[in-house]
């Protein structure tokens, strides 16, 4: 099984560990199912947003039931914790073929293979659209969906800050929901609670590692920015065949009610918008729906195209199989699609 980080649309690390089986599932679903996690409870005073808004505090993985002060790095501490005792081999695959006994290798960049009988690919959207390109020679490309959302800037909102019973720098969830639906999801961040590279690498794109650790000062909460998923802040990026090439495109959202809305939601916590701007699309890194190019032109879906490739013997499992995504973090759903399919595959 193949596991990756993606740090742009063209550059990835990849891992190669074995199957997991149930008792390290197990292990990490434990971890997982102890950390401390926000309860998402709702503001305590009075709003007067507008009808359908609902402003909340979020959802965060704080820690986990090893190390409580794991922050952001919950998730990755829980699986390292449970891999100590299973074998991981930090090389990259470069590509998979048939061998003549009729199983599947994937071969890998130091020249050995791995061989099995089936193959899941859970190599992020980027590393498994690399390595059909290099399998499969009939391929003119490959395309893949980001959700890449606005940033606003606004001011006014210190007063939220204050209230609030954490300091964690993401303060506030602000969603809109319609017949149970959520059509907006935004996040108010309180820079002043953020660690000081994550405010220079926002602001001018410096980060050092001397300052890792150290916190911005309160200063920093002057500017509340405010970052905005609707309905229409998806993209599209396009890879040229080698993989490493790519071009994007941002759906229109000339006329984005959502975000429209949302901006008079934050004006109505008594907050001003100074200005938006749109996140390049593949920047989003909420990748999904992964489609290959066929050389006449044609795109489909990347696990149709395994299954009739490999005759079901190779299947992606990671977000490249959703072909949509909802506006909330959908690490979550990835995750209890890949187990499910693995699962059901596993049974036959």
């Amino acid at each position: 099984m193949f596991t990756s980080g993606n740090t742009s649309p063209c550059h990835h690390s990849l891992h190669l560990s074995v199957k997991t089986d149930e008792s390290q599932q197990a292990g990490i679903v434990q971890k997982l199912s102890d950390q401390a996690l926000t309860d998402g409870a709702p503001f305590p005073g009075p709003t007067h947003l507008p009808e359908g808004f609902i402003l909340h505090e979020p959802r965060l993985l704080n820690g986990t039931a090893d190390n409580a002060a794991a922050g952001l790095d919950a998730m990755q501490f829980a699986i390292d914790q449970a891999m100590k005792n299973y074998t991981c081999v930090a090389c990259r695959a470069t590509r998979l073929s048939r061998t003549e006994t009729g199983e599947w290798s994937v071969h890998l960049s130091d020249g050995s293979r791995v061989t099995g009988r089936k193959i899941w690919l859970a190599a992020g959207v980027i590393g498994t659209a690399q390595l059909v390109l290099n399998s499969i020679d009939t391929m003119r490309g490959a395309s893949f969906r980001d959700h890449a959302p606005y940033m606003a800037y606004a001011s006014g909102l210190r007063h939220l800050l204050r209230l609030r019973p954490g300091h964690h720098f993401n303060a506030y969830t602000l969603e809109r929901i319609e017949s149970s639906h959520c059509d907006v999801f935004a996040s108010i961040y309180d820079m002043g609670s953020a660690e000081l590279n994550l405010v220079l690498g926002s602001a001018i794109n410096l980060v050092s590692p001397f300052l890792r650790g150290v916190r911005s000062p309160s200063l920093a909460s002057m500017l509340q920015p405010v970052q905005i998923w609707t309905m229409r802040s998806f993209s599209r990026i396009v890879l040229d065949a080698t993989g490493s090439r790519y071009s994007s495109h941002l759906d229109d959202a000339s006329t984005d009610d959502g975000l429209c809305q949302t901006i008079a939601a934050v004006s109505s916590l008594g907050g001003k918008v100074w200005r938006h701007n749109r996140t390049p699309g593949g920047l989003g890194f909420h990748y999904h729906d992964l489609r290959m190019t066929l050389d006449d032109g044609r795109d489909i879906p990347v696990n149709t195209l395994l299954r009739r490739w490999s005759d079901g013997h190779v299947l992606c499992s990671d977000a490249s199989i959703l072909p949509t995504i909802g506006l909330r973090p959908h690490t979550l759903t990835a995750m209890a699609t890949a187990r499910y399919l693995v699962k059901k595959q596993s049974e036959q």
